[in-house]
């Protein structure tokens, strides 16, 4: 019996400091294998321990985290670690790595995917100041870093505050901020009649920047200005189409993985039938900033503006007929507008104030609203010789409509004849009158079948075509008379 206690005795020690079939994990830190841990150990928090112990006592910036492999295994027989043990062996190496890398590292700056690597942390501030620079024309904000946390022990977030903003900050940060740069450059020109500077409201970076060291050869370092150029896509250009016969608006979009919507407001088009003329060259979608900012800024514009036409209705006249009484003129007025743009395109638009500068005038007219009569061709079938206008420097009163002789020539409304016979230049003639004064006229004909004072209906036959009068050819020369002078016949027919 004591000799069993004592072998599970023995089993027991033994199993701590090897496997003896239970699973564990095996560690390697930076490439270098540490060892193997049972799988109870945490092995991720006790890095991260590490890295946060270093961190607080080093003066010097860390590498942005160590590269850790833990690979679960179950070979027999192999050395187990203690937690301390593992913890010692992270600690040596990641602290030899540090010294390794202090003297020669390089300033790394991450958004999202992009790089940028500095060699020093003024050129880092001063890339960013230059980005901002671009809409804080007066300098009213100032980039700051602050100590990244969680698993970014040693590394910085870079932002945007209020310059004379005063905040307690860690000592890391402290010592960056005794760098700022004064020097700004040129920046956004008032538009849109803007009378003032716009106040910026806010800004911030558009994605997360973080700053951290690494050991980097030094053929990766950025050049500043071409890093800005890269970043900010400042000298690429805008991905053209030019449309072509057959091409769709919505066919467009989808080839090129983008909407209808976007397409009309980049090339600022009210219409599809406007954007779709061929051999438009169409801005499909324009170069993104690596690293953008989140801007909201007030401006201030003056602006023309117009009212609606105001009507006057005349129910003797008729809807052809109007007349402007007053003419209008435009206003003025203040417009107060919060802008909010991220990489240069504007996201919301909010009108916050609107003031009259000057009051607009309508423009005022009096119009007709009376249905017109639904006039008839005198004749069914005729060829159009000759419009209503001018003609060999003599005004053609009305219009001509050549047909054979003897044709049947009808009322183009219900009327009274008001004369019929021979009327000089118009041969043969017919005079009728509609109602409130409108009359028709029929000239050149042969013969005819009506009398004055008789009663007329609309298609009525009233006499026969002919060619009497001034006259090259039968015809039939038919006009319109309102309030005493000829119009286009053609404006009274469907």
């Amino acid at each position: 019996m004591l000799a069993v206690f004592m072998l599970l005795l023995l089993y027991g020690a033994v199993r701590q400091h090897y496997s003896l079939g239970q699973h564990y994990y095996s560690v390697t830190v930076n490439d270098r294998f540490l060892g193997n841990v049972a799988l109870t150990v945490d092995v991720e928090e006790l890095i991260h321990d590490n890295r946060r112990a270093l961190a607080q006592q080093t003066e010097e910036y860390l590498l942005l985290a160590p590269e850790y492999h833990i690979e679960r295994s179950g070979k027999i027989f192999q050395p187990l670690m203690f937690p301390e043990e593992l913890s010692e062996a992270v600690w040596n190496t990641i602290t030899e790595e540090q010294e390794k890398n202090t003297e020669k590292g390089v300033y790394v700056m991450q958004a999202g995917e992009h790089q940028i690597c500095f060699d020093s942390l003024e050129h880092a501030e001063e890339f960013l100041n230059r980005l901002k620079a671009e809409q804080d024309v007066q300098g009213q904000y100032k980039t700051f870093f602050h100590d990244a946390e969680n698993h970014y022990e040693g590394a910085l977030l870079a932002e945007l505050e209020v310059s004379d903003e005063k905040e307690h900050r860690s000592e890391m940060s402290d010592r960056i901020e005794e760098a700022w740069l004064n020097g700004l450059f040129a920046g956004e020109q008032i538009q849109k009649g803007e009378k003032e500077l716009p106040v910026l409201l806010d800004v911030d970076f558009s994605q997360r920047v973080v700053l951290y060291m690494d050991y980097l050869p030094k053929e990766r370092l950025s050049d500043l200005g071409m890093a800005f150029q890269e970043v900010t896509k400042q000298n690429e250009p805008n991905t053209i189409y030019q449309v072509q016969v057959g091409d769709t608006l919505a066919g467009i979009a989808e080839e090129n993985m983008t909407t209808i919507e976007s397409i009309m407001e980049l090339n600022h088009y009210d219409s599809e039938e406007q954007a779709m003329q061929v051999g438009n060259q169409l801005i499909i979608a324009v170069p993104q900033a690596e690293i953008g900012l989140r801007i909201r800024k007030e401006i201030s514009y003056e602006e023309n503006y117009t009212v609606k036409d105001e009507y006057i209705d005349n129910e003797n006249w008729y809807q052809n007929q109007q007349v402007v009484r007053t003419q209008g003129q435009p206003g003025s007025r203040q417009i107060d507008v919060i802008l909010t743009m991220q990489n240069g395109v504007e996201t919301d638009h909010e009108v916050v104030a609107e003031s009259i500068n000057r009051i607009a005038i309508p423009t005022i007219i009096e119009r007709g609203t009376r249905e017109r009569e639904e006039f008839i061709w005198p004749v069914k079938s005729y060829v159009f010789s000759s419009p209503f206008g001018w003609r060999n420097n003599r005004m053609h009163k009305g219009i001509d409509l050549s047909c054979p002789q003897g044709t049947t020539v009808m009322a183009a409304l219900d009327g009274t004849v008001v004369s019929a016979g021979w009327v000089n230049g118009y041969g043969n003639c017919i005079t009728i009158k509609h109602r409130d004064g409108l009359m028709t006229r029929y000239g050149h004909n042969s013969e005819l079948l009506v009398e004055e004072g008789q009663t007329v209906t609309q298609g009525q036959t009233i006499a026969l075509s002919g060619n009497t009068g001034n006259s090259s050819g039968p015809h039939v020369h038919f006009e319109i008379i309102v309030d005493g002078a000829q119009v286009n016949p053609l404006e009274y027919f469907n």
